[in-house]
């Protein structure tokens, strides 16, 4: 691979609030994600674990206790470190994703016509890999497999994930993929937000199981939720208005034609 070795492969932010983010710089932006930790009365809650290329667990910050993860969904680029942990919880509708992981799913777009497409819709090339820097010099994309983790707990609509003192409600939003979830906050109105909303391009065809229609309804159910912050899958921290802004914006493209 002719590319440069990454000096260290995930970077840390403080979001307030015992709220921990970590991302990979070397990840190009399309999967460049977000990884939270949330912590209170000596427990803590990982929400996704990026791509897996390296091992996450190193990077985490110091914790009491044994952290459990949820995934938002089961793409690769938020569930590569889902096997690190012994309590992993993802949506009923992505458990196979995690459990089965789709052998296409690849850091070489060369490799997987989904993601040639997706570069397509936003009238971009596919580069050759999706990373910019490797951890190590002998580092070799073409080896890169997701580890099958089956999840411990599987969750639905209304679930309730208790971290310490805090607790976080599953918010069931498909359209970019079948099982994606929002964590919610109520307390906080902070909203954990996966890939359902981030400041870019939303992604609601190409990829296996997007729906437009169904992204329409959870975009009207955005729209009616008391949310003060945002803590995207992708891109930095928004707040409520931004939310609402994307939510509008999207349904005034797409919600006609769902009707």
């Amino acid at each position: 691979m002719d590319l440069p070795i990454a000096t260290q492969w995930f970077v840390t932010a403080d979001d307030g609030d015992d709220i921990v983010r970590l991302t990979e710089p070397a990840a190009r932006g399309l999967i460049r994600s977000n990884v939270y930790v949330v912590t209170s009365a000596g427990q803590s809650l990982v929400i996704d674990t990026g791509c897996g290329i390296v091992p996450l667990r190193p990077y985490l910050p110091p914790m009491r206790s044994e952290p459990a993860v949820v995934a938002t969904h089961g793409h690769f680029d938020h569930v590569g470190g889902f096997h690190e942990f012994e309590v992993r919880m993802i949506h009923q509708a992505e458990a196979a994703a995690v459990a089965e992981p789709d052998p296409l799913a690849t850091l070489m777009p060369a490799r997987s016509p989904a993601l040639i497409d997706l570069f397509g819709t936003f009238g971009a090339t596919a580069p050759e890999y999706l990373i910019k820097a490797r951890p190590t010099a002998d580092f070799d994309a073409q080896r890169y497999v997701r580890v099958p983790a089956p999840p411990t707990r599987v969750l639905a609509d209304a679930d309730l994930i208790d971290v310490g003192d805090r607790r976080l409600e599953v918010v069931h939003l498909p359209g970019h993929s079948p099982g994606s979830i929002c964590l919610y906050e109520r307390d906080t109105a902070t909203l954990f937000s996966g890939d359902v909303i981030y400041d870019d391009d939303i992604i609601d065809d190409v990829l296996p199981g997007t729906d437009r229609g169904q992204y329409v309804d959870s975009m009207r159910r955005i729209m009616e939720m008391d949310i003060r912050r945002v803590l995207p899958g992708h891109g930095g921290p928004l707040n409520g208005e931004d939310a609402r802004n994307i939510a509008a914006g999207y349904l005034a493209r797409r919600g006609a034609s769902s009707a």
